[in-house]
């Protein structure tokens, strides 16, 4: 989904609060390490820039981009390089590497599976070969107890967060899945009460198509579905009423959404039947009409009862 004005991907979002969360756990992780070792104010200016800055700075690129979660999957590499230039900046100590290795990998892997995790590893060798190829390569493995401690339980912390998001993402898909199966099942009754309503039932398209039929509508007409659907309803209309029979037709369903009478219509065999039917129109949001209920039947056996005749027919219109 592309930045659309001020909006941009929910992971945007969330990647964002988790990054922000564990880099800040990582400064006082690699901060212990740092004041352990003795490095210098430089060291501390870029590990503040690092971990407590710069995940702001790609929350706002990621937010900024025409395409924000793009942009998003670009900052994840991006942090696998500069992870793996700290790790060899820091001479490999065996816990830190391993924990921003595996934090950066998570991440990738979860966007973009083995595909994603093969591109944060080489990110993450990219970096820390251009730290060493421009600094040199040092070999520091061992950590405090503490440093030791607290990269254990990061990394513990971490991974039970991802987990807890991957969750939170398949229990909204699982809601999905039963809600979209539930509305099958419903939309499987209606289609079923549909195809065996007693009554001819047409739905036409605001624009005048004829969008589906029922098995009624065929036993009355002869016409198929294939016949009618996709044609304009126009087209099965019988040159049998006067004008100002589609007239008060057309200005009843403007104005009151609804329309009944009789007329004389003709089968597809030629043979014609007076019909009774009744009109109603669906409107949408904007208030324009979208589609056209017709429900009808043939009524031409005098013994037939005309449903809502209260309604003006046809023959009295003309």
């Amino acid at each position: 989904m592309e930045k659309t004005g001020n909006k941009y991907h929910r992971l945007v979002r969330i990647y964002y609060q988790v990054r922000a969360s564990a880099y800040c756990a990582l400064f006082f992780i690699i901060g212990l390490h740092v004041w352990e070792h003795g490095y210098g104010v430089t060291a501390w200016v870029l590990l503040v820039a690092q971990f407590l800055v710069y995940p702001h700075l790609i929350f706002w690129r990621a937010c900024s981009a025409r395409n924000s979660l793009e942009a998003e999957m670009l900052n994840l590499r991006l942090d696998s390089v500069l992870v793996g230039i700290w790790a060899a900046a820091l001479e490999f100590p065996i816990w830190i590497a391993f924990t921003l290795f595996v934090g950066t990998t998570l991440n990738n892997a979860i966007n973009r599976g083995a595909r994603g995790a093969i591109l944060a590893m080489l990110a993450y060798a990219c970096g820390a070969l251009a730290w060493g190829f421009a600094a040199g390569f040092r070999f520091s493995p061992d950590t405090s107890v503490a440093v030791t401690a607290m990269c254990l339980v990061g990394v513990s912390a971490y991974v039970v967060g991802l987990g807890n998001i991957v969750f939170a993402q398949y229990r909204k898909l699982r809601d999905a899945r039963e809600a979209l199966r539930e509305g099958a099942k419903a939309l499987a009754i209606q289609a079923n009460a549909f195809e065996n309503m007693t009554e001819a039932t047409m739905i036409v398209s605001g624009n005048g198509l004829i969008l589906s039929v029922n098995r009624a509508f065929t036993k009355v007409t002869g016409y198929s579905a294939d016949d009618v659907v996709g044609k304009p309803e126009s087209e099965f209309r019988l040159a049998l009423q006067p004008a100002e029979y589609y007239d008060e037709m057309r200005d009843a369903l403007a104005h009151r959404g609804y329309w009944s009478g009789t007329s004389w219509c003709r089968r597809k065999d030629s043979n014609l039947y007076r019909e009774w039917r009744s009109i109603s129109t669906i409107r949408d949001s904007a208030g324009s009409i979208s589609h056209y209920i017709n429900l009808f039947m043939d009524v031409s056996d005098p013994l037939h009862s005309v449903p809502g005749s209260t309604h003006r027919t046809a023959a009295n219109a003309s």
